[in-house]
């Protein structure tokens, strides 16, 4: 009879040689899965890459699908930028970048005190920005621009709050739509330390119609906001427990700020979502960052929630790199295609090897299982910061790339102006039938 130990050996040996795939098609669904990613292979096809910038930094910091222009639809997006290496004050650009990878048009403002953009978004006519503004006698408030379907500007907004020192986090358009709901960090002089999660409705003119503020916790913050049910915005955050530990959090509003309800998710010593998609059927999808302890790396975290919050299963994304969750997009046949996005953290082993920071395109099936890693980077570093669905079913991936890292250049010390705008767009997904029947 065979013992316990080559039972146990067995299994393992068995575990190793069956490919990955194959574990996909097990029909159970796991609530809580760790995965310890490989390193990655620089491999994977595209339909077409590139960089984007002039002689300062760049930086794309959103993107949606742009209006079809004839044949042409493509993508704009949206960012930060700098005229050239002596430039240190950041101002805001929009570029529209067409289905071939190709710059149509772009427009950069020009301005002499700091402007950032944090996200945009597509209205009926055109798109809207929601930014940082930092004005010397006027403290940090938010902006909201909008423009025509060519890049003009159309209307600029700035909002500022006596005493209060406000960090934009989201926006959508209001239902009516003439007007928007800001999400935000807000913060006072008198105590920095200390945030609360703040949400401003305004009019188109920048006027404030409602302010809400919701400080359950020590320390609240808002990573975005995003439309919900019909009438309602579901925010995604993070708040401070009484044990010193940040939990992630997710709240629903409808539209005269009422709560609807709210959930908190402590994981390790920190957890924070940004994204939240709803499903068929009204379950959720969402994505961020869980720090299992203080000083370790963050994995990225991947969860799905039923239509009142409660979760069904989750997987944590770990390995030699810093992963954060950058992104998580639900596909018609049920499964999930997350953006995750990873640092190198700097180690003896890894010093000498130089790795390098790049974005992954994962495939999960509908239950949670890992079908596919695509991991993509170029020149020393590239970040992926958001990712959407292009025309004939491309995944489009924007944010920055470091193009060139200096002889004698201290790569945790880096003049800005080698960070360029980096975008690319990868094959569209195989077909897929989910052997274990409709779960979504």
């Amino acid at each position: 009879m065979m013992n316990k130990n080559a039972i146990v050996y067995l299994f393992l040996i068995f575990m190793l040689l069956v490919p990955q795939g194959v574990k996909a098609q097990n029909c159970d669904i796991i609530e809580e899965e760790i995965i310890t990613l490989r390193e990655p292979v620089y491999k994977t096809p595209m339909v077409w890459g590139s960089s984007y910038g002039g002689d300062g930094l760049d930086q794309i910091v959103d993107m949606v699908a742009a209006f079809k222009d004839g044949d042409e639809d493509g993508v704009i997006i949206a960012g930060n930028y700098t005229a050239d290496e002596k430039d240190q004050v950041l101002k805001p650009f929009l570029a529209r970048i067409d289905n071939r990878g190709k710059l149509a048009w772009e427009k950069h403002e020009e301005g002499s005190h700091l402007k950032t953009v944090k996200r945009l978004i597509k209205l009926k006519d055109g798109y809207a920005v929601l930014g940082d503004v930092r004005v010397s006698g006027k403290g940090n408030g938010f902006y909201i621009a909008t423009y025509s379907k060519t890049g003009d500007r159309l209307t600029y907004k700035p909002v500022f709050v006596s005493g209060v020192s406000l960090d934009a986090a989201g926006f959508v358009e209001t239902k009516d739509g003439k007007g928007f709901i800001v999400a935000a960090r807000s913060t006072t002089k008198t105590d920095e330390e200390k945030s609360e999660a703040v949400l401003y409705r305004v009019n188109k003119s920048g006027n404030i119609i409602w302010h809400r503020k919701y400080s359950p916790g020590l320390k609240t913050s808002f990573n975005n906001i995003q439309p919900f049910r019909v009438g309602e915005y579901i925010m995604s955050g993070e708040i401070e427990q009484a044990d010193g530990r940040m939990a992630a959090w997710l709240m629903s509003i409808d539209e005269d700020g009422a709560l609807g309800w709210q959930r908190q998710y402590p994981r390790g010593s920190k957890s924070s979502l940004d994204v939240v998609r709803l499903l068929k059927g009204g379950a959720m999808i969402a994505s961020g960052t869980v720090q299992p302890f203080k000083g370790t790396k963050k994995s990225g975290w991947v969860v799905k929630l039923d239509g009142t919050g409660t979760v069904l299963w989750q997987r944590y994304y770990s390995g030699d790199y810093r992963y954060e969750a950058k992104n998580v997009i639900a596909e018609e046949d049920g499964r999930f295609s997350v953006l995750l996005d990873a640092y190198p953290v700097p180690s003896r082993k890894q010093k000498a090897e130089r790795p390098k920071g790049h974005s992954s395109l994962l495939t999960l099936s509908p239950r949670g299982y890992l079908l596919n890693v695509e991991s993509f980077s170029d020149g020393q570093h590239a970040h992926g910061l958001q990712y959407i669905k292009g025309s004939k079913d491309k995944r489009i991936v924007a944010g920055t790339i470091q193009g060139t890292l200096p002889d004698g250049m201290d790569e945790d010390d880096i003049a800005t102006y080698v960070f360029d705008g980096w975008i690319f767009a990868a094959t569209s997904l195989e077909p897929y039938q989910d052997p274990c029947g409709d779960v979504y």
